[in-house]
C-alpha cells in the first residue's frame, strides 16, 4: 500500500504505470490508493524509511517489487528474532 501511495503522490505515477510495475491491476491500484486494502498496517520509522527507499529503487528501474519485499521481510523477521 505504502509503495502505490509513494509512487503516485511523490513520483507522479498514474494507476496503469504503478501497475504494471508492481504487477497488481488497475483496481487494485486505486483501491490502495482509496485505502480500501492495505488497512490496519502500522510500519515504524525504520521499515517506512525502506519502503521509500524501495519505491524510489522500484521507480528508477533498479529494483522489482519482489527483490524490494523480500529486502523488507528479511528485516522484519531478523527484528523478530531479536525480540524473542
Amino acid at each position: 500500500k505504502e509503495v502505490v501511495k509513494i509512487l503516485s503522490e511523490d513520483y507522479g505515477m498514474c494507476n496503469r504505470d504503478i501497475a504494471r510495475r508492481l504487477g497488481l491491476t488497475d483496481a487494485a491500484v486505486s483501491q490502495y490508493l482509496a485505502e480500501k486494502r492495505g488497512k490496519g498496517f502500522e510500519l515504524d520509522e525504520k521499515i517506512y524509511t525502506m519502503v521509500r527507499e524501495s519505491a524510489d529503487r522500484i521507480f528508477r528501474g533498479l529494483s522489482s517489487i519482489d527483490s524490494e519485499v523480500c529486502k523488507i521481510c528479511n528485516e522484519i523477521k531478523r527484528r523478530m528474532g531479536e525480540k524473542k
